[in-house]
């Protein structure tokens, strides 16, 4: 057997790996080439459990090969999960790109913000779902004039009045928020399918015209509110896939020899990821340089996802103050003693005190109590991938959260003192090259 220690030296079960490290240290956006069936990844990890399993009662150079071919079948295993995460990365792309092509066809959108909070489309719809009401009334008016053929029966009538009842003040019907651009979807559908199916000659065109038109403009400006949102969490599941995937294979690609790296350059090349992804999140971005020219010895990629990860956790952590202000994230760079510090600050989702003295924050797949009030994705990886990263770089890596306003509730051990905003500061410093 080879003296070489898992996971170096030749491998003649697999010929072909260095040519595949090489295609994946192109880069996020190269796929690695197809290596086998769907079903290989889970023979592949049954066989290394069983390999686990059997170790105990070997002899040392059994238990050494059995290490060994443990080795090999996770990685086989890790360069299979990451040739599914591209994969999905692709379709992500595609329903990206499917996504802008429908909103455009939708013509002008109403909303001001790439990502329409449940406010702004309330505020949005509530014309156009009065419009609508109104021209439904005046339909079932003139529906019930003497002699007036009938185009409906009691029953589509008493549905017609519901509807207009509901789109004059959809707000006070239809409580829960979330739903109720999708309510007021399938009424507008439904008015128009009972228009469609009403029997020719019975009613005015004029008035048939104004509830279709009305009815067609509450089911644009929804579909319009829905489309945008699917795009803004669209972009939000690429990044997070995207840092995954470089975190997975990580170790299946070629090393990269460290180098001299402007610090502004890794923290713009972060923020050009994430551009979309603050667009659409309606999150301003502010920089504050006060070290300029600072460099630091180091692997590019690796600091770069560090800094993604933190950007990516603060733009998705962000609150709005008020519907006229968008929600921001203020990065700032200085010197201390030798060392560069970059600062990510937010105002929104807390973190609480027990998470950052427990260091639970920092556990893999660990997601903040608090992280997902408002249906937030995420892996629970960022946070760890980049203090390990941040640490092999010789730095340092801190958390701290508070409350944003001093005359929130006080109380720690209420639920109420989580509901306020926090400021959030996560801080990285790194060795300065001189």
């Amino acid at each position: 057997m080879s003296d070489s220690p898992p996971g170096s030296g030749p491998r003649s079960a697999r010929p072909d790996q260095g040519a595949r490290r090489e295609a994946d240290a192109a880069g996020p956006d190269d796929a690695p080439a197809p290596k086998r069936d769907g079903d290989r990844a889970d023979d592949g990890r049954a066989d290394a459990l069983d390999d686990v399993e059997h170790a105990d009662g070997l002899d040392d150079v059994e238990r050494a090969e059995s290490l060994v071919s443990l080795h090999r079948r996770i990685e086989e295993l890790t360069f299979d999960i990451g040739a599914v995460l591209h994969a999905n990365t692709s379709t992500l792309l595609m329903a990206h790109h499917a996504l802008d092509v429908a909103i455009r066809a939708l013509g002008p959108s109403p909303y001001q913000s790439e990502t329409p909070t449940d406010d702004e489309i309330d505020d949005v719809l509530r014309e156009p779902a009065r419009q609508a009401a109104r021209a439904i009334e005046k339909l079932i008016e003139v529906h019930a004039e003497p002699g007036r053929p009938q185009a409906f029966d009691q029953e589509e009538l008493e549905e017609l009045g519901e509807s207009a009842e509901t789109l004059a003040d959809h707000v006070a019907h239809i409580p829960i928020a979330g739903i109720r651009a999708s309510a007021l979807r399938s009424i507008a559908c439904r008015v128009q399918d009972l228009i469609a199916a009403a029997p020719p000659h019975t009613l005015p065109k004029q008035v048939l015209r104004q509830v279709r038109h009305s009815a067609r403009e509450v089911e644009r400006c929804t579909a319009v509110a829905s489309f945008l949102q699917a795009r803004s969490a669209i972009l939000q599941m690429d990044y997070t896939i995207r840092s995954f995937r470089e975190f997975v294979t990580t170790d299946l690609r070629r090393r990269e020899p460290t180098a001299r790296l402007r610090l502004a350059r890794l923290i713009e090349s972060a923020h050009r990821q994430l551009a979309d992804y603050a667009q659409a999140s309606n999150v301003e971005v502010k920089r504050s340089h006060q070290a300029p020219g600072a460099e630091v010895l180091g692997v590019k990629r690796e600091l770069v996802r560090a800094f993604g990860n933190l950007l990516h956790n603060a733009i998705k952590y962000s609150w709005r103050r008020d519907k006229s202000v968008p929600a921001w994230v203020e990065i700032k760079i200085w010197r201390d003693d030798g060392r560069v510090c970059v600062a990510f600050s937010n105002w929104g989702v807390p973190i609480s005190q027990s998470e950052l003295d427990r260091g639970m924050i920092f556990e893999l797949g660990y997601r903040g109590k608090w992280s997902v009030d408002r249906g937030r994705l995420g892996t629970g990886i960022g946070l760890t991938d980049a203090r390990a990263v941040v640490e092999k770089h010789r730095g340092t890596l801190t958390v701290k959260s508070h409350p944003a306003r001093p005359w929130g509730p006080d109380d720690p051990d209420s639920e109420e003192y989580y509901r306020q905003p926090f400021l959030t500061t996560v801080t990285i410093c790194l060795p300065e090259l001189v």
